[in-house]
């Protein structure tokens, strides 16, 4: 008997330190989502995929830039979940998850 558990969908707040560590903030993603991954890339933070209903992925990227300190948003070549993300020199690499239960 496989036991699934239904989490709440809840949006996904980012906490960014100010330098220095002294002072936190808080910002909303593009969209409620989970199981989403992240990576960084210099001084950018890299929020991506992850279903923004169950068995819907999203195609978000959310790109938190420090030096400017701005937010914009990018996306997958397609929707997914469960994807993994790695940094390989100035770049992102998001690959492979799910979306609606069919591997990517």
């Amino acid at each position: 008997m496989e036991l699934r558990t239904r989490l709440p969908l809840l949006p996904v707040l980012a906490l960014l330190a100010a330098p220095g560590w002294a002072q936190w903030s808080t910002e909303n993603l593009f969209g409620a989502r989970y199981q989403l991954c992240s990576t960084t890339v210099g001084g950018r933070a890299m929020f991506a995929g992850g279903f923004a209903a169950p068995n819907i992925g999203s195609y978000a990227v959310d790109i938190y830039d420090a030096t400017t300190d701005t937010w914009s948003l990018q996306t997958l070549s397609s929707a997914r979940a469960w994807l993994a993300a790695a940094t390989v020199g100035d770049k992102a690499v998001f690959a492979g998850g799910t979306n609606a239960g069919l591997l990517t």
